[in-house]
């Protein structure tokens, strides 16, 4: 047995080699678009209201041409979840939008936002001070002050879900023939006794005395019965509250046990725990500077026109400009330098403070691998997320990678990070999946500018290195508020700047074809109209075909990763659910959905 063979789990991906070729996908935690998820462009507004439907699925290996089947039908990556807005019934229709970058028209702001780039680079403009310099805290101290924020949310919902339980247990009382107690003050607290060995919440309510002074009885067991009863009665009436409380007996008080949350003692010690997930020396990251070095040097090794067909060139000389901009493009691989841009970028335009964990979830934790790459066989499915690239090497990646999947590319001004793309690379797309600059270079348009550079870098890349190279795919677009969601990081009007680049085309929901995203079609989605949106093309429905219904039994599932089960082997619970999961996929991707993907229940 070789080396990469010892990586794997054995039984199946070792007695099953053809396993490893396959796009994996996590059959236990798919989305559907049947329970509806708070609408992130209208988050301010009422939560019941606004709501947006998909579908969705977790991988973490992914090949980069099934990837690129995907984003042709409407699919997106963020870290390791792809998913699909549902138009029709989102409250907010997000469309899928692609450029052909050899239809590219450069637009008169655009090429504005280009030359007083070039003028900077030459001296001919100054700095122009927008901002005060922004000074990072410590992780620590963030880390802290989410515990406390945490902890004091947490004692403001304990304080409410108690009065919610006094409520129902006076309306319980109140409303039972067996006892008239109506103006008895009810006391609820914390049960103390079991606090320290649960993770439930537990409250008392001290009643007994007032249930024998109405019932004229001694025996406490026999008075307390009938009002566990109709506490019982009562919770299985109330929606929301059967599945919040339970009724327990003690000698001395009524307990209910709260499943909602954790008593305050038990909080402290979750939420005050020690954790070194986030800080600067966990080892999957390397504080000695070796990556700004590798990435400087591999700047400096070659002219950014190397990079770049450009579109307005910068008619000084390169040793007759005052300052020296650079590119270079690495693997999405997390780094001090690369994750404190993106944390004065977070802080300047969202007011949030983002540590580690988040840059790697969404920036860098990449599913996608190419066949041709030999990490690809090699690669165990469903690691932790943050190992998940722990295997990939920082390193110069030339003008183009010899492997698809996430990169970076790093624009530099006089050695000084600036902005950085991140790009999935297919053969025939470019999907960019954030874009991110130091705010005190705003002044320089910085998203303008690097949007026109993705589209020149697939000139560049076309014409020397991969004809095949031709849509570029900038994230979804809210027609009715004309803003581009350019990640799935942050949704934001501020990323509206690659609603400028032009012809670009929809994809209809309906009929899965591309569309010129013209003013009329705009007008028609704001008049209502989020479906078929190619009257000139027939809708794809995919339904279950014969075929499909015979397979589905037999479907084999991967689980947890020493044997491959058929669907019809599983419990029934697990049966129902996964046929459904899978059925509802199929009608949106069809054949395609089950032939080219293996299925993992972990």
């Amino acid at each position: 047995m070789n080396k990469a063979d010892t990586c794997l789990p054995k039984t199946v991906w070792v007695t099953y080699p053809e396993l490893r070729q396959k796009s994996v996908v996590n059959l236990r935690h798919m989305v559907l678009n049947i329970d509806p998820n708070k609408c992130g462009s209208c988050s301010s507004h009422d939560s019941e209201i606004k709501t947006s439907h998909k579908w969705g699925f977790y991988t973490s290996k992914i090949r980069t041409d099934d990837y690129e089947r995907l984003l042709d039908l409407g699919f997106s990556r963020s870290g390791t979840f792809i998913d699909k807005s549902d138009t029709a019934r989102s409250c907010c229709p997000l469309y899928t939008s692609r450029l052909d970058c050899t239809e590219f028209k450069l637009s008169k702001q655009q090429k504005k936002h280009m030359k007083r780039f070039n003028q900077y680079i030459n001296g001919e403009r100054e700095f122009k001070k927008t901002i005060d310099p922004i000074i990072l805290r410590h992780p620590k101290d963030i880390i802290k002050d989410n515990r406390r924020k945490i902890y004091a949310k947490f004692l403001e919902n304990i304080k409410k879900e108690q009065e919610e339980l006094k409520k129902l247990i006076i309306e319980a009382i109140c409303n039972n023939d067996d006892f008239n107690v109506q103006g008895q003050d009810i006391v609820v607290k914390d049960y103390k006794r079991k606090i320290s060995h649960s993770r439930f919440a537990y409250y008392s309510c001290n009643v007994a005395n007032v249930i024998l002074e109405q019932t004229k009885c001694k025996k406490q067991g026999k008075s307390r019965q009938p009002l566990i009863k109709a506490l019982k009665d009562l919770l299985l009436k109330t929606p929301g509250f059967q599945e919040s409380f339970d009724v327990y007996e003690n000698p001395n008080a009524m307990v209910f046990g709260s499943k909602k949350w954790l008593n305050p003692r038990s909080a402290r010690v979750n939420i005050f725990s020690s954790n070194k997930t986030n800080e600067y020396n966990e080892q999957s990251y390397v504080e000695t500077g070796e990556e700004r070095k590798i990435a400087l040097e591999a700047s400096d090794s070659r002219p950014y026109t190397d990079f770049f067909e450009e579109f307005v060139p910068n008619p000084a000389q390169e040793s007759g400009r005052a300052h020296n901009y650079t590119v270079s493009l690495h693997r999405a691989i997390c780094y001090r330098e690369n994750l404190e841009l993106y944390r004065k970028f977070v802080l300047c335009r969202f007011d949030q403070e983002r540590l580690k964990q988040d840059f790697e979830t969404f920036l860098t934790n990449s599913c996608l691998y190419d066949p041709k790459d030999p990490e690809f066989e090699t690669a165990m499915t469903f690691k932790e997320e943050d190992t998940l690239d722990a295997n990939r090497v920082f390193k110069d990646e030339g003008v183009y990678p010899q492997y698809f999947g996430t990169y970076h590319l790093h624009h530099r001004i006089d050695g000084r990070l600036i902005a950085i793309n991140v790009w999935d690379i297919t053969e025939h797309t470019l999907s960019s999946v954030h874009t991110f600059y130091d705010p005190e270079y705003s002044f320089l348009s910085l998203g303008h500018v690097t949007a026109v550079r993705e589209i020149e870098y697939m000139q560049k890349v076309r014409k020397e290195f991969n004809p095949n190279m031709k849509y570029y795919y900038m994230g979804e677009y809210d027609i009715s508020k004309n803003m581009r969601i350019s990640s799935k990081v942050h949704n934001s009007h501020k990323s509206a700047y690659k609603g400028h680049m032009h012809p670009q085309n929809l994809l209809c929901p309906s009929t899965y074809t591309y569309i010129p995203l013209t003013s009329s079609l705009i007008e028609q989605i704001k008049s209502g109209n989020k479906g078929k949106l190619n009257p000139y093309a027939e809708e794809v429905v995919h339904e279950e075909s014969k075929k499909f219904q015979e397979f589905l039994p037999k479907f084999p599932i991967i689980y947890k990763k020493v044997e491959i089960l058929k669907l019809r082997q599983m419990k029934r619970k697990f049966r129902e659910k996964y046929s459904n999961n899978l059925k509802a996929f199929y009608k949106i991707i069809g054949d395609f959905w089950y032939k080219r993907f293996i299925f993992e229940c972990v």
